[in-house]
């Protein structure tokens, strides 16, 4: 047959035919993902957030955010810092210790701090998503679900701490356990069971994460939260009172925390080292976590009663107190309440340039962004708004009380302020408050069918438009910040690495790190200690003082540092400029001789000096100088 004498298909019309079946055969493959996924929803929400995590770790190198955590992987993987894997991790519960100890001492190679943190973060996203899906699920819930997790959850990830990750725990523990409730009042009693367990289990963990952090989150959200339920509860028959159930997880939930805290206490009491340090540090924290302490000539006399000088106290708010004569308990306790420091350390001026910082944080913009989706999308705003501002005002309280105390970190205020992006999560699904729950059904029939007739309109569309775009710039505001700080991180690392290379250090080479002069925050979450498991650190920060640092002592002879430090070839001191010149003021004040500083070797990341002490007429150079005897062969930058 010819085939000029078939009719011909005009080419515009077959592409638009071929694109329609395409975006049919897609819109059906969609329609297969969601079925699939509301018949399994915990099936569905692991494996999508295995995807997700999956794309996260691959685009995004996580970092530890602060050098604690890295501190807290080498005591219990026994490498750096620490003689042997040891589970006092102090801040953390000592069942999470004695859990992470174990699986180092039988896979040692395997990064289980930095995987126990990610893990956590995994269960909790999981957590969140498998409550949209059981209990009224939306599109729009799951379209900002992914909102919260492309800005927030992936900036928690990517920059890994203990503390915003117990937080996290805590807080979508309280998601569960809304959700659970919010179940049990449809009538889904059993589904509802299972969610308020996970979610008291979530909250419990948290607390064993940090014990602290799993008090702010219950402080900022107990007030509105018991407002809520109490509103729920009255839609609900007699016999179904919430408030009972509610209040029995709210206590088996105490239980739970505080009798593993009094369980923590407990097993550090057993040893007496332990007990002491656990004494010792609430004073330490006021000196260089809070910094409520100045010398002045207003408060000159309270040290002159420990016999302290002004370069003493620098040197503890600069985190040395190796000394326990000098910084013993009793003299941090008699500076600690000999003065009104608390009072004293806060104004209002400080406050207002607290919250200009909190407020000018680029990270939480995303946040604020999506709560306004949330709300505009809730079935009913009002109500959501009330809420919202509720749980407001309770964060503003807690975070101006906080400040008391010390200047909130974003690991601490970040977390906190993501709740309000969960909590309306939940509102945005939540409709009224009526007293019956005929009433409240046809109260949300109403509020959607006002909604989807506003809908049709230009200016509903344009504000639709307008804060889905918002959103999904908060998306990549975090996706940016995250990816930023990965290179950064990485860089680091790679410098480390070099550094470490060219040191090679011996077994019986001991460095003595001041603060932060190693690059803890090099070391990545997620790559062997191994790297770790051939350099010997004595830690100048909040391990000093305790058994940890003893053992390190112990096992290289140490008795008096500073003398260590003249006398043994093999013990070097890794700092700073500034910190070298406090610790001269140090040595001549309690040592009665003047130092010089050599320096033994110069790297991308950190240095390594000797004290050399000086007689009375020799003259104290401002720089230190290069070591002559370094056997390092690189000569100084």
């Amino acid at each position: 047959m010819n085939n000029d004498l078939t009719p011909g298909v005009p080419t515009s019309v077959s592409a638009e035919s071929q694109g329609d079946a395409f975006l049919r055969s897609m819109q059906s493959v969609g329609e297969k993902l969601e079925r699939w996924t509301l018949r399994r929803p915990l099936l569905a929400s692991m494996t999508w957030m295995g995807v997700l995590f999956a794309i996260s770790l691959t685009v995004h190198t996580p970092a530890f955010e602060t050098n604690d955590d890295v501190v807290m992987s080498m005591i219990v993987s026994g490498t750096g810092a620490s003689t042997q894997p040891d589970e006092h991790l102090v801040f953390s519960s000592f069942a999470i210790g004695l859990m992470l100890k174990q699986l180092y001492t039988q896979l040692p190679w395997v990064p289980w701090y930095g995987a126990y943190l990610v893990g956590i973060h995994y269960l909790c996203q999981v957590a969140v998503l498998y409550c949209l899906l059981k209990w009224r699920y939306s599109r729009a819930a799951v379209f900002c679900f992914l909102v919260l997790f492309g800005s927030v959850g992936v900036q928690l990830m990517s920059r890994l701490q203990f503390t915003s990750t117990a937080v996290w725990a805590t807080e979508c523990g309280i998601f569960l356990v809304l959700n659970g409730l919010a179940l049990r009042r449809d009538g889904q009693r059993q589904s509802g069971v299972k969610l308020l367990g996970a979610g008291m289990a979530l909250m419990i963990l948290g607390s064993m994460v940090r014990f602290d952090s799993y008090i702010g989150a219950v402080a900022i959200s107990a007030i509105p939260l018991t407002i809520l339920i109490w509103l729920q509860d009255r839609a609900t028959a007699p016999v179904q009172r919430l408030w009972r159930t509610a209040l029995v997880v709210a206590v088996l939930t105490q239980v739970g925390a505080f009798g593993m805290q009094a369980a923590h206490h407990y097993y550090y009491s057993r040893d007496p080292a332990w007990q002491e340090y656990l004494a010792f540090n609430p004073y330490r924290v006021k000196f260089n976590d809070y910094c409520w302490t100045r010398y002045t000539e207003e408060t000159k006399p309270v040290f002159d009663r420990v016999q302290w000088s002004e370069n003493d106290h620098d040197m503890i708010r600069m985190c040395y107190f190796d000394d326990p004569q000098v910084f013993g308990r009793k003299n941090l306790q008699a500076i600690v309440e000999g003065f009104p420091w608390a009072q004293e350390a806060v104004s209002l001026q400080k406050m207002q340039r607290w919250w200009r910082g909190i407020l000018s944080n680029v990270r939480l913009w995303p946040i604020w962004a999506l709560i306004l989706l949330q709300i505009w999308w809730a079935r009913d705003r009002q109500f959501a708004i009330r809420h919202f501002v509720m749980l407001t005002l309770s964060l503003d309280a807690f975070i101006c009380a906080l400040m008391f105390l010390k200047n909130p970190p974003g690991r601490v205020y970040y977390p906190l302020i993501a709740f309000q992006a969960l909590y309306t999560l939940y509102l945005m699904r939540y409709c009224g408050s009526s007293s019956d729950e005929k009433v409240e059904a046809t109260e949300a029939s109403q509020n959607e069918a006002r909604n989807a007739r506003l809908s049709g309109t230009p200016f509903h569309g344009f504000i639709n438009v307008a804060l889905c775009s918002i959103a999904i710039l908060g998306i990549c505001v975090g996706q940016h910040k995250a990816h930023r700080d990965s290179r950064t991180a990485v860089r680091a690392n790679r410098r480390l690495h070099a550094d470490l290379a060219r040191v090679d250090p011996l077994e019986s080479d001991l460095f003595v790190c001041w603060g932060a002069s190693f690059p803890y925050e090099s070391i990545l979450p997620l790559e062997s200690n191994q790297v770790l498991r051939r350099i010997h650190l004595l830690t100048l920060g909040w391990p000093q003082q305790s058994p940890i640092n003893d053992a390190v002592k112990a096992q290289f002879g140490i008795r008096d540092l500073p003398q260590s430090l003249f006398d043994n070839p093999n013990v070097y001191l890794l700092g700073k400029g500034a910190e070298l010149t406090y610790y001269r003021t140090y040595i001549r004040e309690h040592y009665g001789t003047d130092v010089a500083w050599d320096l033994y070797f110069d790297g991308n990341e950190f240095g390594l000096f000797k004290p050399v002490k000086l007689d009375a007429n020799q003259h104290v150079p401002s720089e230190p100088t290069p070591a002559v005897s370094s056997r390092w062969h690189e000569s100084p930058r």
